[in-house]
């Protein structure tokens, strides 16, 4: 048939697998030799495959594809009264036509269903059902003639006809809700239209003898079986356009019927028909008739002979392959010649009579392969022969009905559920959590819940704990209640390592026991995980006081009994030792414990003095170098703000990291003063601290002389025991030392150069120079540098002196000196006839030096001259320029405009002067400032005039105007400008 259905729900059905004798009807036994769980099985069996015998069984078994369920419930009861003689499904029910004549519609659970309209029953047997593709309609016939096309919910277009001949087969167009169309098989095959005024309109499809009992549509093509051929009708042309000739003439077709079905894709037709299998296509040509209509013609692409009878085709949906289902009876007489060959064969439980469910894929025109394959085992297979089966399928999806008379299966793909049960029945666990992960979203939750939880303890039978544990968050998630059933699980397999790693913190959050429970049993098995754990986890999460107590109580039970023991031996201060390490490991875990708690100094007085530093218990990261390690301990000191708690702690911080305890101490003098950890080094009986003590003076010192008063005498001490290179750079820091203990510490430390140089800051340089001298390292080179330093007459006579009876002195000097003392005064104290190393070369420089020091003279006395004579040109051009003198420009003394428009032109350059209201001239100064000429005499004579009168005459008070006329008579007694500075710029003058 050409009507389909959805897939069911589980609920009524029974499933294959899980059914016994006393469950199916009619006593029916699932003995299956193929496979006992219900599922198709892939295989890969060509046609060649004997008959009934698809499948090896020393094949391994492939995913199933579908899965089967016998419909019961109350089918099961209606099958048991009357034989089952039609079936046809679509999406929502499966109807059913018995041979008493009654039709029932069922759910897909076999539970019936009630229906408002009341179905006529047929006098004998149905023959024929038919749904169509819409659900609303659906069509009987039997065998006396009578036909009936009903709607399930209305009555308007209700047929019921009684023909006067045997009606075999009755199929509705897939849209009869639209064309009220029907084709109708039998002695005589009609379509069916509606005509004028609402009767119905019969057309014969053929004028060829002989009864018709399949029929197909699809689209507008008709496929119908006679005795020996295949005919299509179009219903648009209203013509038979092809007709497809019968290949095993010599079967009955009351036993071997014919089976078709459309797979509606592609308008591809599929014919089983005894033991023939062929596919064929149709396709419009290029040709038309007189009304337009293409010509249509069918192209066949396989012919495949079977091994056994076909008793039913279906078309199955797959976009990637082309693959087909057949139902097969088994050939009796293949069957026999079978069981001959096989002599082995003592199997009892083989059946000759079971079809079997194929999925085949064509591999040529004439060859095909066997994708899956199962047995159907239907109530009362014994008394069933090849056309007692049929098989009908839903529309566009890949779910089957096999029935006949006594029992229906269906046959639906496999869900999700049911992929992931086979896999784990088959040892694919894996794969099987990978396709639940991927398609998680299908899934509901308690479903994948379930196929977790049988994937982990699937594990643990097998041993895999550490995959079980891997597994343990995708799985368990954030169930809480979960995970700590896993973890009671793990610590009964004594893999509570593995799973540690992989215990949630946070989303979920345990209850603290439980985070209790694993530090403790780590604590007394595995103290390196226990350590890792304290570093990694949250402090929040458990009790930090109960698990350091317990650590504590370990650790004294530790050492109590290291000294109890027989041998004498302490391992504890064995650092190779197990117990050492040991012991050194749940110090750390301590360290980390208190800080938890908030007791830095506890835990930083167990790292300077206990051992090893581990990672930051914030970072959540261990440290494994020195170098980390070391940042730690400072960061926490830094964080946390403990440098006055550190004080106490100079040495051993330094004996930790120098170079980073030094940094800190002089960074932070204001948290950390300076008297108090001078005190606390001094303090110390170690042997380091002296050291130390230097370290931490000289760092501070070189940071900040300031911060070292009071200490540089006990500095200068340190400085000649411990670096007595660093001394003289010390001393050239002009610090505040008592010079004449330093130079009793130098003098006690031979160390000559301090020695000098403190003489040198005292005053003492005839004994500096006379050391120097003296001195068995330092040479004529320093004694001269020691004199240009100072650069007093009495030093370089001292040293001309005390170097005239040593000739390599004379000969430093004579090389050396020229430029600060006379040589002929070295040359004098020679004595004749005394000799004197590379005396000529020494004359020869002296004499160079002196012409290239007067060569020198010549040349910067004549730079000096042209710069001079440069610069006075440069000045008399400068005073040469004219300044310009714009109209808005105004007198500094009089605030009135020095020229305007009109005047522009009166200018007269030689004067100087304007013919402006001042009646004056112009003076200008290089600043830029501008006077009326007169104003600026007037301001002159005005300050000359005051200057000789007495202080009564100066408070005589006149008007300005008084003033000026003053002024003015007598400008001849005075110069215009009597200098040229700017009464502006400089007021004194």
């Amino acid at each position: 048939m050409t009507h389909y259905m959805k897939t069911p729900t589980a609920g009524g059905n029974v499933f294959l697998p899980e059914m016994s004798s006393s469950m199916l009807v009619s006593g029916i036994q699932m003995s299956d030799p193929v496979t006992s769980n219900g599922f198709i099985r892939r295989m890969s069996t060509t046609s060649s495959t004997p008959s009934n015998s698809y499948s090896s069984s020393t094949e391994p078994e492939a995913e199933p594809v579908l899965k089967y369920v016998r419909i019961s419930n109350d089918m099961a009861t209606i099958i048991a009264k009357s034989k089952v003689t039609a079936v046809d499904i679509d999406d929502r029910f499966l109807m059913i036509g018995t041979q008493n004549g009654h039709v029932h519609v069922f759910d897909h659970n076999g539970y019936e269903v009630t229906v408002d309209r009341k179905f006529p029953v047929h006098p004998i047997a149905v023959t024929s059902l038919c749904i169509d593709r819409t659900g609303e309609f659906f069509a009987s016939c039997s065998n006396d003639g009578r036909i009936n096309v009903f709607g399930f919910f209305k009555s308007d277009f209700d047929v019921q006809e009684c023909l006067p001949f045997k009606v075999e087969c009755i199929c509705l167009d897939p849209n009869f809700s639209v064309s009220r169309c029907f084709a109708t098989g039998g002695d005589r095959p009609l379509f069916w239209e509606k005509g004028l005024f609402g009767k119905y309109k019969r057309t014969a499809l053929t004028r060829i003898s002989g009864s018709v009992s399949t029929i197909a549509w699809h689209n507008n093509y008709i496929a119908y079986a006679l005795p020996n051929r295949v005919l299509i009708f179009d219903t648009q042309q209203r013509v038979n356009f092809e007709g497809i000739d019968k290949v095993d003439d010599n079967l009955r077709n009351d036993l071997y019927p014919c089976h078709l079905a459309w797979k509606t894709d592609d308008s591809v037709l599929i014919i089983g028909w005894g033991k023939t299998f062929s596919v064929y296509r149709i396709f419009e040509t290029s040709f038309a008739d007189a009304r337009g209509i293409s010509e249509k013609r069918v192209e066949q692409h396989q012919q495949i002979r079977m091994p056994d009878f076909i008793c039913g085709v279906a078309p199955y949906n797959e976009k990637i392959h082309k693959y087909f289902v057949i139902m097969c009876y088994p050939d009796a007489s293949e069957f026999d010649r079978d069981m001959e060959d096989d002599e082995d064969n003592d199997d009892e439980s083989v059946e000759e009579d079971i079809p079997s469910f194929l999925l085949i894929e064509p591999t040529k025109f004439d060859d095909y392969e066997v994708v899956n394959e199962k047995l159907m085992k239907l109530a009362n297979f014994k008394e069933c022969f090849a056309a007692d089966y049929k098989v009908s399928s839903v529309y566009n999806e890949n779910n089957y009905v096999v029935y006949n008379g006594h029992d229906l299966i269906l046959a639906i793909p496999t869900t999700l559920n049911d992929k992931l049960n086979w896999l784990f029945e088959n040892e694919q666990i894996d794969q099987a959590m990978a396709e639940a992960h991927r398609r998680r979203a299908e899934l509901k939750e308690d479903k994948f819940r379930e196929f977790g939880f049988r994937y982990l303890e699937r594990l643990f039978q097998q041993e895999e704990f550490e995959k079980a544990a891997k597994n343990c968050k995708d799985i368990l998630g954030k169930n809480s209640a979960d995970w700590e059933k896993f973890i009671h699980g793990f610590i009964k397999k004594d893999q509570l390592k593995i799973l540690s790693l992989h215990v949630p913190t946070s989303e979920p959050q345990l209850r603290c026991e439980y985070y209790e429970l694993i530090l403790l049993i780590f604590l007394k098995k595995e103290p390196e995980q226990f350590l890792h754990l304290v570093n990694k986890w949250p402090a929040h999460i458990y009790n930090q006081s109960i698990v350091s107590d317990e650590v504590d109580s370990t650790m004294k039970r530790m050492r109590s009994d290291d000294k109890d023991n027989s041998s004498g031996v302490e391992n504890l201060k064995n650092a190779a030792s197990p117990e050492s390490q040991k012991y050194t490991t749940l110090l750390q875990a301590l360290a980390i414990l208190y800080q938890h708690q908030g007791e830095y100094g506890k835990a930083l007085k167990i790292y300077l003095h206990g051992g090893a530093i581990p990672g930051s218990p914030s970072l959540g990261a261990t440290i494994n170098s020195s170098s980390g390690a070391n940042n730690y301990v400072f960061d926490i000191i830094e964080k946390r703000d403990l440098y006055k708690d550190m004080t106490a702690e100079l040495e051993a911080l330094m004996a930790f990291d120098k170079e980073k305890s030094l940094e800190m101490f002089v960074n932070n003098t204001d948290k950390m003063e300076v008297k108090k950890c001078v005190e606390s080094l001094r303090s110390s009986e170690s042997e380091n601290a002296r050291r130390y003590l230097y370290d931490y003076l000289d760092r501070l010192f070189w940071k900040d002389a300031n911060q070292c008063k009071g200490y540089e005498d006990e500095l200068v001490e340190l400085y000649a025991e411990y670096e007595p290179k660093k001394l003289l750079a010390f001393f050239k820091e002009d610090p505040e030392i008592d010079f004449p203990r330093a130079f009793e510490v130098c003098k006690r430390k031979q160390l000559t150069k301090e020695m000098i140089h403190i003489m040198k800051r005292t005053g003492n340089h005839s004994q500096a120079l006379q050391t120097i001298n003296d001195s068995k390292v330092l040479t004529v080179e320093d004694a001269i540098a020691y004199c240009k330093d100072v650069d007093e007459q009495f030093l370089w006579d001292q040293l001309i002196e005390s170097s005239k009876n040593n000739p390599e002195y004379i000969s430093g000097l004579l090389n050396n000196i020229g430029t600060h003392v006379d040589p002929i005064k070295i040359i004098q104290k020679i004595e004749l006839g005394k000799e004197i190393p590379k005396l000529r070369d020494s004359l020869v420089k002296i004499l160079q030096d002196y012409n290239l020091q007067r060569n020198l003279t010549e040349g910067c006395s004549n730079i000096l001259v042209k710069d001079c004579f440069d610069l006075m040109n440069r000045m008399i051009s400068s005073q040469k320029k004219g300044q310009r003198i714009s109209f808005t420009k105004y007198c500094l003394i009089c605030h009135r405009t020095l020229l305007t428009e009109s005047q522009s032109s009166a200018f007269t350059p030689s004067s100087g002067t304007t013919s402006g209201s001042s009646g004056g001239g112009i003076t200008t100064f290089n600043c830029s400032h501008c006077f009326h000429s007169d104003c600026l005499a007037v301001q002159q004579h005005t300050a000359t005039h005051r200057a000789s009168l007495s202080p009564q005459q100066q408070n005589y008070s006149s008007s300005p105007m008084t003033r000026r006329k003053s002024a003015i008579s007598d400008m001849n007694h005075y110069s215009l400008v009597e200098n040229f500075f700017c009464p502006q710029c400089d007021p004194s003058r």
